[in-house]
């Protein structure tokens, strides 16, 4: 049975032009101070969630307290940046060391490069319980920047409330220059961010800062570029050459007729296109790329696009359906224990970018997860996918059906793509009357 979703979240994590802000989740305690986190561990860090997580739904008022106070075990003397803080639904920060952004709505605030982190956290959390999501952060009273790496859980409070609790840890120096992989999410907030600056600043001076070197409108690997619809350019942040010139008829090394699919989408008001395209930040060697186009109005259309893993095509059903009989055939010839460890190993060969097998009980049990093995182990019979769908307990209808075997579609977040939710189609097979495996391919709306 497929699971039909009520509709899609929209996980916004945009590439946004924007000023630094201080502190992770909204500048917390520690992050100003002479020490980094650069020895802490995962486990420190997940340990420090989980045992926080406890206190709240034990007591979340003596909890919240502590927190706010800098208390030990939520803050560590030892490691200042390692401390706990809290998130509520509307990613407003209520639980901090750090009392000048306490109470704080940190909704559709950006990193020091752009990214959505809070939005990707709670979005996570309220999608999926745990997870961990990567950033860049500049941390106050030193130079450069640095890769920061922060674990989230929901919990119930003992309010009833539901809560994002979250520590993290530094991974080490970020160099500015570096590429920036770039999710599909990041180019829809950078292009709707462009259109939103067209329609309150005019096309005239929207053109001069589509073009404008070193602008807010070039982030990374992120341009905007701007057509009639005739399929003349008449803004691209990536070649400026290109302006004035009619490109309707040209098409990529592989024969898609790149602009007049784009003017095709633009027409029905936005959508996505797969192509090949001259990437300015390798020399303009030929490169698939991910583009993603709105109409600003009846005259013109803007877009952006991403390079690398965000312009491969995720697999086909039939390549997952395919992919779960192979990890079935080596379940059958090596048994359940070697096959678990294998599957759970990232760079196994049952690890392939989005796909990856993960396996469960009858009752719900996770028994292998590879990108996020914190949840092996638990039982996640319960679990609801941001439309309401249980997703899990689908699976196990299906598996252990009459036919063995089944499709679900729901939410999930994608590793392959900063850990974003994307709608996903799952394909599951039932191993006995105890276990199954499955696997998925995550879908984006392109037409």
């Amino acid at each position: 049975m497929r699971t039909q979703r009520i509709g899609v979240l929209v996980l916004l994590a945009g590439l946004l032009g924007g000023a630094l802000l201080a502190g992770c989740g909204g500048g917390t305690a520690g992050e100003g101070s002479t020490s980094t986190t650069a020895s802490v561990s995962e486990k420190q860090v997940i340990d420090l969630v989980n045992l926080t997580c406890q206190a709240i739904a034990k007591d979340k008022p003596a909890a919240f307290t502590a927190i706010n106070a800098g208390d030990k075990p939520y803050k560590d003397p030892a490691n200042p940046g390692l401390y706990a803080f809290v998130y509520d639904k509307d990613v407003t920060l209520i639980a901090t060391p750090d009392a000048t952004v306490r109470g704080q709505s940190m909704k559709g605030k950006p990193d020091v490069m752009g990214r959505l982190f809070r939005d990707e956290i709670v979005g996570g959390a309220f999608a999926n319980g745990t997870g961990w999501v990567q950033y860049v952060y500049k941390e106050p009273g030193k130079a450069g920047l640095f890769q920061k790496a922060t674990y989230y859980s929901l919990v119930t409070g003992s309010d009833g409330a539901q809560y994002v609790v979250c520590a993290g840890r530094y991974l080490g120096a970020f160099d500015e220059t570096q590429q920036v992989d770039v999710t599909p999410a990041d180019v829809q907030a950078f292009v709707n961010k462009a259109v939103a600056f067209a329609k309150t600043n005019g096309k005239e001076a929207a053109l001069k800062a589509f073009t404008q070197a070193g602008g807010d409108f070039h982030q990374g690997q992120l341009y905007i570029y701007a057509y009639d619809f005739t399929g003349t350019v008449i803004a691209h942040g990536g070649d400026a050459t290109l302006v004035g010139k009619n490109l309707n008829g040209m098409t990529d090394p592989n024969g898609v007729h790149v602009i007049q699919e784009l003017i095709r989408l633009a027409t029905q008001g936005a959508g996505w296109l797969y192509y090949t395209w001259p990437n300015p930040a390798h020399n303009n060697q030929q490169e698939p790329k991910l583009g993603y186009v709105v109409k600003v109005d009846e005259n013109w259309f803007l877009g952006s696009g991403a390079y690398g893993p965000a312009a491969v095509k995720p697999p086909t059903e039939d390549e997952t359906k395919a992919f779960v009989d192979e990890a079935y055939a080596y379940v059958q010839a090596h048994g359940r224990e070697a096959s678990l460890k294998e599957f759970m190993d990232k760079s196994g060969s049952f690890f392939r970018g989005q796909l990856y097998v993960f396996a469960l009980d009858k009752t719900g049990v996770e028994l292998c997860l590879p990108t996020q093995p914190e949840l092996v182990g638990t039982n996640r019979w319960d679990v609801k996918d941001p439309n309401g769908v249980l997703f899990v307990q689908e699976m196990v209808k299906d598996a252990f059906g009459a036919t063995g075997d089944g499709w679900v579609t729901y939410q999930y977040v994608n590793p392959a793509m900063g850990y974003q939710v994307q709608e996903k189609h799952t394909y599951v097979r039932k191993i006995d009357d105890n276990w199954l495996i499955g696997a998925g391919t995550y879908v984006l709306p392109v037409k």
